[in-house]
């Protein structure tokens, strides 16, 4: 089940968020660390109303931050968006417990993130992942998502890459 976050949850988000940053450094990609996500990051999404969890067996195993909030480094002109902002949702913070990998929880909190824009009449969704993280960028190519180039976020090294989906 997928539900919109509540403060009861955090705790359990931030342990996630923990965890999940632990087993990605250990794959190779240092895309997450100390400074992000943090506990400040998903209070923030919980106060604008963006932050949903999924829910198994009365557990929150998974979360996803769902709105119109785009970084500046998107209007980058390595970037060809097909569709304007205006008209665009987006995700951040996806996440899964690295205990339930493997069981479908990423692709439920997408495709629950895509309806949750298509209900808002938003047309496509705008995405990055880190050029290191290589399973996220699998993932999106196997949900529809297609590049449409690069961009640097400050801090890191390895540039993102910006993904795009048109939704019907």
């Amino acid at each position: 089940m997928i539900r919109k976050a509540t403060s009861h949850d955090l705790k359990k988000i931030e342990e996630m968020a923990i965890r999940a940053t632990k087993k990605m450094n250990a794959e190779g990609s240092d895309q997450w660390d100390k400074q992000y996500p943090t506990i400040q990051h998903f209070e923030k999404d919980l106060a604008e109303g963006s932050l949903f969890v999924y829910e198994q067996d009365e557990t929150v195993v998974g979360s996803i931050t769902v709105d119109q909030t785009f970084a500046p480094e998107y209007r980058s002109e390595s970037l060809t968006w097909s569709d304007v902002q205006d008209h665009a949702g987006t995700f951040h913070r996806l996440l899964v417990d690295p205990e339930t990998r493997k069981a479908g929880i990423a692709a439920s909190l997408i495709t629950y993130a895509e309806e949750h824009c298509q209900r808002q009449g938003l047309k496509a969704m705008h995405i990055d992942t880190y050029a290191l993280n290589e399973k996220a960028q699998q993932l999106f190519s196997k949900y529809g998502y297609t590049k449409v180039g690069t961009l640097q976020f400050p801090g890191k090294e390895a540039q993102f890459i910006g993904f795009e989906k048109k939704l019907h």
